[in-house]
């Protein structure tokens, strides 16, 4: 019995620290990710959080017809604009982004 209490506390102590140990995203993002939900997207898109110039960035993805992705520091300021949008050109504040950022994890995908 001791033993089966045992791990069984073992096993809510690595569930307890998982749990805790996701971060969760940001207030602002969880709204913007209910507005693009109830926009009911029928194309499949995702939001990624990333690592760039040392800082750790959100990647909303390019949204028909004419959004184009935008990468957003933790605190919802918009860093730059990439491919998208009727102009599809990024606005160069952040060029090099696709060459040198790095995926960390996808926090958000649609459900088209």
């Amino acid at each position: 019995m001791i033993k089966f209490v045992v791990q069984f506390a073992a096993v809510i102590w690595v569930f307890a620290f998982a749990v805790s140990a996701a971060s969760p995203a940001p207030r602002w993002l969880r709204d913007k990710i209910k507005a693009i939900e109830k926009l009911n997207p029928k194309e499949s898109l995702e939001i990624g959080k990333w690592k760039f110039e040392s800082k750790t960035v959100y990647l909303l993805p390019a949204r028909c017809c004419d959004i184009a992705a935008e990468v957003f520091t933790t605190k919802g300021e918009s860093l730059c604009r990439l491919e998208g949008g009727f102009a599809n050109a990024p606005d160069e504040r952040c060029k090099d982004f696709r060459a040198h950022a790095k995926l960390i994890e996808v926090v958000w995908k649609s459900k088209p």
